[in-house]
């Protein structure tokens, strides 16, 4: 039985925040109580409270690496993002006098650098390598008593830092040049980018294909909603349920499958496996089929770093059937993602944030419900078709904190995360108690076990078998 409550998150921003910061003047991200520092920590006020309950939005930071280092998490997938410029593009022309502070309200990026963004020089790749650095800028260095150190492959788990970070990136158009990469010329060093990302002393061991908004390589599925979907359009490329194509780009173009050859090739450095998240379900499906084909002869794990599966809805960014059964079958990994809507909380969600002020225990053990039922829902059908295989191994954490994301309201961030830990052991508990549909102790793993295998274990395996030279 685990006792330890160690965890790996596939999925966070650490860096967006302070990387903002830093385009102030005299901001000095190597001192941690900096706000363009990796380490700074700002404490969720009662406004920031109020305001995330009221709009939905969290401005206060989740994943900090003291944050990350509180909450027992061990390695950390922190994922990089040269923000697209479409996402300070409001489509009401009446509001573009507030794109900016809109933007900084929702983002806390920091108009300094929502200026640099939306400047006609804006690089994407340029930007990508400039956070890269950043991320590296305190690497193995003592920030109060404390340190992280970016790993360079699986042999290297064995550290004296707190933290282990590997990098990852999300969005692909953040590999061509300039900032509209549905120009051809915006692709021409393609090939040299990725190799220049390969040959990065921590290189990712995985990337995000897709994004937001269309990166002339493949169609997404809608992320945006709410007062979000009203204001910015990500319509160009997008693919969703009862959504009318308003184009006519391939799933996976001629340029994207190509990418994805010079990703999952060994010729040119090592392989940087695709992350499904965001793409959408015909750019999935048109994946898997390459996978089948041109590489039916290689062990090809697919992984979606952040997310869950479709239960209440069919919206295409959350997955479906088709999906858990391929990366099940492959050797993947699911990121359950800490996001309400993606869990199924938003019903009634202000009701619930109410109740909660007035029974906080009983609250933080029901928020750990969202999260166990996707755990239920992905290790059933996977305990179906292998009965006798694992059925929770494909299962992780991928939280996707600082990803303007609107997390559970009892695990508001990383410090949070070890107790839910505690939580899902109880859920896992209470399931068997309740004659789930997988036996109590199958394949001698009792609720400990399960539970550790989902929040480390199965991350922990995972980059043993794929994060090699």
């Amino acid at each position: 039985m685990q006792t330890s409550t160690p965890i790996i998150d596939l999925h966070v921003h650490s860096t967006l925040k302070p990387f903002g910061n830093s385009f102030y003047p005299n901001n000095d991200r190597t001192v941690f109580t900096n706000s363009s520092c990796i380490w700074y920590n700002d404490q969720r006020t009662r406004s920031d409270l109020k305001f995330e309950s009221l709009l939905g939005i969290a401005r206060y930071r989740q994943s900090d690496f003291r944050s990350l280092t509180d909450g027992q998490v061990k390695i950390a997938f922190v994922s990089l993002y040269p923000v697209e410029k479409e996402f300070f593009m409001i489509r009401k022309k009446w509001m573009k006098f507030l794109e900016k502070f809109i933007g900084e309200l929702a983002s806390m990026f920091g108009k300094k650098r929502i200026d640099t963004i939306m400047a006609p020089d804006f690089n994407y790749f340029k930007d990508l390598c400039d956070e890269y650095a950043f991320l590296r800028c305190l690497d193995g260095q003592l920030a109060d008593s404390r340190k992280y150190k970016l790993l360079d492959h699986a042999g290297h788990m064995a550290s004296d830092a707190n933290l282990l970070i590997i990098p990852s990136f999300e969005g692909c158009h953040a590999l061509c040049d300039g900032n509209n990469p549905r120009l051809e010329s915006a692709w021409e060093n393609m090939e040299k980018n990725v190799k220049a990302v390969k040959d990065w002393s921590s290189p990712p061991l995985f990337v995000t294909f897709a994004h937001h908004f269309y990166n002339g390589l493949c169609t997404h599925a809608r992320s945006l909603f709410d007062t979000a979907g009203s204001l910015l359009d990500q319509e160009y490329g997008m693919r969703d349920f009862n959504f009318t194509p308003k184009d006519a780009e391939a799933p996976i173009n001629a340029r994207g499958k190509k990418l994805i050859d010079l990703l999952l090739s060994k010729s040119n450095g090592r392989r940087i496996l695709i992350d499904i998240k965001h793409m959408s379900r015909e750019a999935r499906i048109t994946y898997y089929q390459m996978l089948m084909s041109a590489y039916k002869d290689e062990k090809i794990p697919v992984l979606c770093s952040h997310g869950a599966l479709a239960l209440e809805d069919q919206h295409e960014i959350n997955l479906h059937p088709e999906d858990i059964m391929m990366i099940y079958r492959t050797g993947g990994l699911i990121g359950l993602e800490m996001d309400q809507r993606i869990l199924g909380y938003n019903h009634k969600r202000f009701v619930k944030f109410v109740k909660s002020i007035f029974h906080p225990n009983k609250s933080a053990f029901d928020d750990a419900a969202y999260f166990f039922r996707q755990i239920i829902a992905i290790a059933e059908p996977c305990y179906r078709v292998d009965p006798a295989g694992d059925p929770w191994r494909c299962i992780a954490l991928g939280s996707d904190y600082d990803g303007v994301i609107n997390p559970l309201n009892h695990y508001p961030d990383a410090v949070s995360l070890s107790r839910l830990y505690q939580n899902l052991v109880v859920h896992l508990e209470q399931y068997w108690d309740e004659k789930g549909e997988i036996p109590r102790r199958h394949n001698g793993l009792d609720a400990a076990d399960v539970i550790y295998r989902v929040m480390y274990g199965n991350a922990y395996d995972f980059i043993v078998e794929n994060y090699r030279v």
